[in-house]
């Protein structure tokens, strides 16, 4: 792999070898062969635990986990939640569930809507597709996204379960109509885990003029007079390094860290950066608002027989459905599992499986801010889960249909 010490200027420097980051640094360097740099703060993906899709629960709060956790939620019986987030190549695409599920297209087109030009269905679709290949060649993109083929036969039984309510059949939720009850594609590729480092990177690993450097901690990016980023200073092995940047710099650190960046490196509110010790650059009290995540729960069913251990913690099927008559499109999300381990802390029959509703269009909203100026300490998380009363109903609606 090549090392970072051959230079310290770059046209290009991403931050974050996750989801985003690897499928940009192959693009980057598909389309325009310039010098690019690649940092991860975590390290290899060379371990069985990760390439085995039927291991990944193992994986959080594992060492290649950031091992996240929220502040006591208000409104969740003040319980601190964790957070997986993953500490290694391919991000946490190397530690998820795996389900490869676009987006609605009323999602994309409302992002159009809004003045996002470009973001719309039809753009983002086409540019899916460019990334994804097919088993029968239609299509050559790098990640090989499928229906997982050796399927539990419970998970059929779910869906069948799914049409007795009423629930329609979707023979293709990637087409962008996510309702009714189908199968999940899923990044699972010839019985392992297709991460995006895997897809994207993996093949092109000796390309020279990508470097990637593993295990380094970014302290801060590096702002001119203009407010123009130029640089980045990150630590490895007990030394700091300094970078500069011919071109761009790409924060694709995720949804906690893009933000904990931008604010140790003083672009925020104000009050809060001095409160903490970190002197005030550019003043965008914006950075870490407006924080969303999808809620899930477990719901576990026991069964009077042996459950089939086929595919354990391999989500299959799942339905998407209004949690009213009034709702436009689906806003609960329902998967099902032949596991019962997604049920913490209780206790639970020997067979059993589990359902686990989600909201898909959560209206709480949070943030994410800084405990200490110490690049290496967790920031403070706080999604406010359920503080908006149409959340709480939306849950209860989709444990109900659950039941």
């Amino acid at each position: 792999m090549p090392n970072a010490a051959t230079g310290n200027e770059f046209d290009y420097v991403v931050i974050g070898a996750g989801s985003a980051g690897c499928a940009l640094v192959r693009n980057l360097s598909d389309r325009t062969g310039s010098k690019i740099l690649l940092l991860e703060a975590g390290g290899s993906d060379e371990r069985i635990e990760i390439q085995d899709p039927t291991k990944y629960f193992g994986l959080w709060g594992s060492d290649i986990d950031w091992k996240y956790e929220t502040v006591p939620q208000e409104f969740a019986n003040n319980r601190a939640l964790r957070w997986p987030r993953g500490r290694v190549l391919g991000g946490t695409s190397s530690i998820n569930g795996m389900v490869y599920l676009r987006g609605d297209r009323l999602d994309y087109d409302t992002w159009g809507y809004l003045g996002n030009y470009g973001w719309g269905f039809d753009e983002v679709f086409r540019t899916f597709t460019s990334m994804e290949g097919t088993s029968n060649g239609s299509s050559s993109g790098p990640l090989m996204p499928a229906v997982v083929v050796d399927q539990s036969p419970l998970s059929q039984i779910f869906i069948d379960a799914c049409g007795e309510l009423g629930i329609n059949y979707n023979d293709n939720f990637n087409s962008g109509k996510l309702s009714g009850a189908g199968w999940n594609e899923s990044t699972i590729y010839q019985g392992k885990r297709q991460s995006s480092y895997r897809a994207f990177l993996h093949p092109i690993i000796d390309r020279p003029t990508i470097t990637i450097e593993t295990n380094a901690i970014v302290q801060k990016l590096i702002l001119n007079s203009s407010h123009r980023i130029e640089g980045i200073t990150y630590i490895k092995d007990g030394k700091e390094h300094k970078v500069s940047i011919a071109r761009e710099l790409i924060l694709s650190a995720g949804a906690v860290d893009s933000p904990r960046l931008l604010l140790l490196s003083g672009i925020g509110a104000p009050e809060e950066l001095r409160s903490i010790g970190i002197k005030p650059v550019v003043e965008l009290p914006e950075v870490g608002r407006n924080l969303v995540d999808h809620m899930l729960i477990g719901v576990a069913f026991g069964s009077a027989s042996k459950i089939d251990g086929r595919n354990p913690f391999v989500t299959e099927s799942c339905a998407f459905v209004g949690s009213n008559p009034g709702v436009v499109g689906s806003n609960v999300q329902i998967s099902f599992v032949n596991e019962k381990n997604f049920v913490e802390g209780y206790e639970v029959p020997e067979h059993c499986f589990t359902v686990i509703p989600g909201i898909v269009r959560p209206q709480s909203r949070g943030w994410i801010k800084l405990r200490s100026s110490d690049p290496t300490v967790s920031p403070l998380i706080d999604p406010r889960y359920l503080s908006e009363t149409a959340d709480l109903d939306d849950f209860v609606s989709g444990i109900q249909i659950s039941r």
